[in-house]
């Protein structure tokens, strides 16, 4: 059979064909069909904080949130969705974020239009979800929760283009509080936490963080940024943050991260540390850890970081036993190499760097870093407080530039009856006494030291 060519007309949303052989024909509808707007999940009980304020956590202390600024206009984008919809899981569009997370199932992908989504999304989720911006622009797709909830909860969690505002946690994770998370490319942003992982917090592990923003979050206790918790297994895998800038948090220890490994390896590649402040110790960085695991901070630059007590940039603790795992407590290594550490500050010790070992074992490695402007009343760039068991540990310091003309800038302090000595190589030194041992000697490039 052949057939005329069918002239085809949209009226009110509806595709009508004519032709002379069969008259009229109604062919489809051209209006997409969407489903919601979906249920909006419970307010926690009780006050919740308000940007601009002093904020007294239910669980006590206050959160400092007076330079909060109300501003939240997502980033220009060329991307657009169909008009009045707000996400899609594969075929199925959605009014509104609140119907897809509502609906989404396990392995599945939430796609996520540009604009300001507004909640808390606190659903308990499935196993193994993706929410990703359809935007290229990580800026345009905002989840803000309002400082009225957690924005996100979940187990495996995976996020991409996107940016995490304005969350609320009584507890752990603000901005998002799940046990496995991977964020690619995305903004954490003016969250709340009153106990730790302002921006997020995750607790079991494998996580990975890459190529994304923590800026302007606050914890009261530890992790404004990030905080993270491992009690898994080594066989679980760790940490892995690459690429990643934490600028401008506010905890009271370790406010950029705060991570606590448990036996697996945690590692901070090529990333940035700007400008965060804790009220004790860590101010860009804190890494503690229980038990055996390699700790690596690799080609990271740290600057004008603060810490009111110690470790300005970095403070490294080692414990003996905090029964917060039943576990028994091993040695542990940690690496800082190719690092940056500029002007950073700490109130009482370790204007860059305090790092503590405490087991027979433990090790430091401390190679090709450069040290400038860092300030502390006790060990300007590096402050080496030793138990009587690290004195038997491992320890490589070399090709470090220590531009430091303060004396006793890399301050070395082991037990009276537990001398130590030291080996240096490649180090670059000013000023009159820029290394000082107490209970310790070293050697540098061979010879004694000094």
């Amino acid at each position: 059979f052949a057939f005329e060519p069918l002239d085809t007309t949209i009226e009110d949303g509806l595709a009508i064909a004519h032709t002379s052989t069969f008259g009229v024909v109604f062919l489809a509808s051209t209006e997409p069909n969407i489903v919601g707007p979906g249920p909006r999940p419970e307010l926690p009980d009780g006050p919740t904080p308000t940007a601009g304020t002093l904020f007294d956590c239910p669980s006590g202390g206050v959160v400092d949130l007076t330079h909060l600024q109300d501003t939240a206009a997502p980033a220009p984008t060329t991307t657009e969705c169909p008009e009045g919809v707000g996400a899609r899981i594969g075929e199925t569009l959605y009014a509104d974020l609140h119907g897809a997370l509502a609906a989404v199932e396990q392995g599945q992908t939430v796609e996520i239009c540009p604009g300001i989504h507004e909640g808390p999304f606190a659903y308990v989720m499935p196993e193994d979800v993706t929410l990703e911006g359809i935007a290229p622009e990580r800026e345009a797709t905002v989840l803000t929760a309002r400082l009225l909830g957690s924005v996100l909860q979940g187990r495996d969690l995976t996020l991409r283009r996107l940016t995490i505002r304005r969350g609320y946690s009584r507890d752990i994770g603000g901005g998002a509080q799940v046990l496995t998370l991977v964020a690619d490319d995305v903004v954490f942003l003016q969250n709340v936490a009153c106990s730790l992982g302002g921006g997020a917090g995750t607790s079991f592990g494998p996580s990975r963080i890459i190529g994304s923003l923590f800026e302007a979050n606050v914890a009261r206790d530890v992790g404004a940024g990030l905080a993270y918790i491992s009690l898994a297994p080594p066989s679980a895998g760790g940490l892995e943050v690459v690429g990643t800038t934490f600028r401008a948090n506010a905890a009271e220890r370790g406010a950029g991260a705060w991570l606590f490994g448990g036996g697996e390896a945690i590692r901070v590649v090529d990333s940035a540390f700007d400008a965060n402040t804790s009220r004790s110790r860590g101010g860009g960085l804190s890494i503690e850890n229980e038990r055996h695991g390699i700790l690596q901070v690799l080609g990271s630059t740290f600057t004008a970081n603060v810490a009111g007590e110690h470790g300005g940039a970095i403070e490294h603790y080692h414990y003996e036993d905090t029964g917060f795992d039943p576990r028994p407590t091993t040695p542990a290594t940690l690496v800082i190499e190719g690092g940056s550490f500029v002007g950073n500050q700490a109130g009482t010790s370790g204007g860059a760097l305090l790092l503590q070992p405490r087991l027979p074992g433990d090790a430091i490695r401390l190679t090709d870093s450069v040290f400038t402007a860092n300030t502390a009343p006790t060990g300007a760039a590096l402050h080496l407080p030793m138990t009587p068991g690290a004195t038997q540990g491992a320890y490589v310091f070399a090709g470090l530039d220590l531009d430091q003309p303060e004396a006793c800038a890399f301050d070395v302090e082991a037990p009276v009856d537990w001398p130590i000595t030291l080996a240096f190589t490649d180090l670059t030194l000013v000023g009159d006494e820029p290394i000082c041992l107490e209970n310790a000697t070293a050697t540098l490039d061979g010879q004694p030291y000094p």
